[in-house]
This record gives structure tokens, sequence and C-alpha cells, in this order.
């Protein structure tokens, strides 16, 4: 009877072992809406961020010939067709566990960034990513945003506001874009490049302790040795350029690749770069 009692033990600790193991493997990753099993889900190995700026109605844009400002028409056949197969909008810290080979994620995960903070972020793309249950980061020049919201002018360039920001929560999470370097000199130089050393670990350690964060995006894209020295220097954990391609672990996490959604850019074309099927344009 005792040898049967240590075989019946023996199975209760093998079950344990095996119960234990399943909750602890690293094939379980979250998603917008629920945990998931990667056994049952293909995973990516390696993902799209995708970079927005200003976004307007077409009758009311100022600068029609302006690459950096999305249509709102535009942006919602983009959103829409994320929502109806079923993308995930992953958030910057989940993007960073994916990268270090934390966590996995599923392959139709897409990270959504947008560029300066601009209040039409706000009045347009807020409504739209909350209506599909979407989560989005903007890249804020901290300099710029506004103590009290204003009436909303499509003619000039605007910025967010700290209650509007606050109220945005629930879809933006706010990360550095410079306290005040998005310029450029003579030559088409970003500050970020162009000032003393100095000057730019000062503004990018402001601008980190205003937002608390430690994820970046470079003005212009631009960035130089003494750049990718502050950062490190200042804890930052990732930083994104304007450069074509996907994500995956084993990237130089200070050197991300994005895509910038112009205008020009087909529906069809989106589907590719979310796809993961259109690299380089």
């Amino acid at each position: 009877m005792k040898k049967y009692s240590y075989i019946y033990l023996g199975f209760f600790l093998v079950l344990l072992l095996m119960l234990f193991s399943g909750f602890t493997r690293k094939n379980i990753f979250h998603t917008n809406k629920e945990i998931i099993d990667s056994s049952k889900v293909e995973i990516a190995k390696n993902i799209s961020i995708l970079s927005y700026h200003h976004i307007l109605k077409n009758e009311e844009n100022p600068f029609p010939n302006n690459e950096s400002i999305l249509s709102v028409e535009k942006f919602k056949e983009q959103m829409k067709f994320l929502h109806d197969n079923k993308y995930n909008t992953i958030t910057l810290n989940e993007l960073e566990k994916f990268l270090k080979g934390e966590i996995e994620l599923p392959k139709n995960s897409v990270v959504i960034t947008f560029d300066d903070g601009y209040k039409s972020n706000y009045v347009y793309a807020y409504p739209i990513l909350k209506e599909y249950g979407f989560k989005a980061s903007i890249f804020m020049i901290t300099e710029l945003i506004t103590n009290e919201p204003t009436e909303f002018d499509p003619k000039t360039l605007q910025y967010l506001s700290w209650s509007e920001m606050i109220k945005a929560q629930d879809v933006f999470e706010y990360a550095s874009h410079t306290n005040n370097l998005h310029k450029l000199d003579a030559n088409n130089k970003s500050f970020l490049v162009r000032k003393p050393e100095d000057v730019v670990y000062d503004d990018l350690k402001k601008t980190q302790e205003i937002l608390k964060t430690t994820y970046f995006a470079y003005p212009y894209g631009q960035y130089n040795k003494n750049t990718l020295d502050i950062l490190n220097s200042l804890n930052f954990k990732m930083a994104f350029t304007t450069k074509s391609g996907t994500v995956k672990p084993g990237n130089n996490i200070l050197k991300l690749k994005r895509y910038v959604i112009t205008p020009n850019i087909s529906l069809n074309k989106f589907k590719k770069i979310v796809d993961r099927k259109f690299f380089f344009f």
C-alpha cells in the first residue's frame, strides 16, 4: 500500500510541474483584449512601427503639398483596416520587452506613433483610435506643450495642452522629441547634432524628467555618436529614427526604424507595410 502511495505522489508532483511550467513559459503574451497562448497564434518575428505627424480634414488643409500632413479620411481608412484585420497595437514598453526577447507577440502586432505633439492628434486621431480600442504614442516637444487648451484652428500649427494630454491617456502614452532642440540650422542640420554636448544633455534630461520617459525619437531622424552617448548616459531604453524598415530582437535599440506614413502611401502600400512585405520605398 505504501508503494502505491509513493507512485500517486510521484504522479501528482509531475502534474504540478507540468502545470507550473505551462504558466511560466515565455509563450504567454498580451494583446489589447486578452492574454493569448502563443501555441495557438502565429508569433511575430519582426514588427512595423508607423510614424504620423499632423492630421487634418481634406477641405481644411491649408498645406496640401506638405508630406507631414495626412488627411483624417486616410488615417481613418488605415485604422479601419488594422481593426478589421484584427491588428494588435502595442505599447512602447511591450515593444521594448519584445526587442529584448522578454516576451513574444502575435504576428499581427503594430506600433502607432506620432511626432511633435500637434493638437490635431487629440482632435482627430484620438477619437478614431479610441473607437477601435487602439493604443498609440506621441513623441512630444515639451517646450511647446501649452498650459491651457485653445480653440482648434486648422490654419495654424497648434500643440497639445497638459489637460488634453491627461484626458487622452487612455489611448496615448507620451515620450520625448527633445525639449527645445527640434529645429534646423541654415544647413538643415538638427540642433540635436549641432549644439554643444552639454546643451544637448541638459535638454534631453529636462524633457525626460518632464515626461518621466525613457523613450526618444530623433528630430528629422538625425543623430550622431554624441547623441547616442548622451542617450545612454541618461538611461534611455529606446530611440527611433525615420529610416524605413521593421524592427526585431537583436536590433540596436537606439537606432530603431519606422515607416513614416505620408499622403502618397496608398492603402495597398499601407497593407504591405503592416504585413511586413514592403520594406523600402
